[in-house]
């Protein structure tokens, strides 16, 4: 699936526990809000954090440009509260290692 900038996604449940960053190089194609493809003139940061509702376990994901991981991850909390356990879990069960969801939700700069 196409890195979609800015834009907050589920997914199954990654192996690494707690808040994960990691550096992708520029040159990596991505698309911005508008759908225009691009490529990154800099490097782009991939924040992850799991989550668990019940018994169902996910994780919500960002590639962006800031560098505020603190910030990055108070938005991911405030997503994650309105994740219910059941649309996890559907999520989850068709998640693979290329498939997962994109949710309707941005991160903000400057937060």
């Amino acid at each position: 699936m196409e890195i979609i900038i800015d834009k907050i996604g589920i997914w199954k449940a990654d192996y690494h526990k707690g808040y994960t960053v990691r550096v992708m190089p520029a040159g990596i194609r991505y698309f911005d809000k508008s759908g225009i493809c691009k490529l990154a003139n800099d490097k782009i940061n991939r924040y992850a954090k799991n989550y668990k509702k019940g018994k169902t376990e996910f994780v919500l994901f960002v590639r962006t440009f800031s560098s505020n991981k603190d910030a990055i991850e108070k938005q991911l909390d405030e997503v994650a509260k309105g994740i219910t356990e059941k649309y996890a879990r559907e999520v989850c069960v068709k998640a693979t290692i290329d498939e997962f969801e994109y949710l309707n939700e941005y991160v903000k700069e400057g937060e």
